[in-house]
């Protein structure tokens, strides 16, 4: 596909998709969903790990280790909200014991 095209595709200008091809602008989720839908593809293919988010929200494309990956697992069945809470509140008190030894 062309530059010209993809950028009608998605509505941009084509000075702005070779911006994005250039690396000189960020794309936003949005317009990612749109490029992605354009090409007729998962916008996953544009990753080459998982996708995740660490403890300051910023994007992370570490894929999950096992562990992590059945952590979470876990605690999604949990039912109590309480419970949860305390879990937290717990792994925040180990990672403090564990970051001042």
């Amino acid at each position: 596909m062309s530059q010209t095209a993809l950028a009608e595709r998605i509505n941009v200008s084509f000075q702005m998709v070779q911006k994005y091809e250039k690396g000189e602008v960020n794309i936003s989720v949005e317009r990612l969903s749109r490029i992605a839908a354009a090409f007729e593809i998962p916008v996953t293919e544009f990753f080459t790990g998982e996708v995740t988010y660490s403890l300051n929200g910023r994007l992370s494309l570490e894929p999950f280790t096992t562990e992590e990956r059945e952590l979470i697992e876990l605690f999604r069945r949990l039912r109590s909200e309480k419970l949860k809470k305390d879990i937290i509140t717990h792994l925040r008190n180990i990672v403090e014991i564990e970051k001042d030894k």
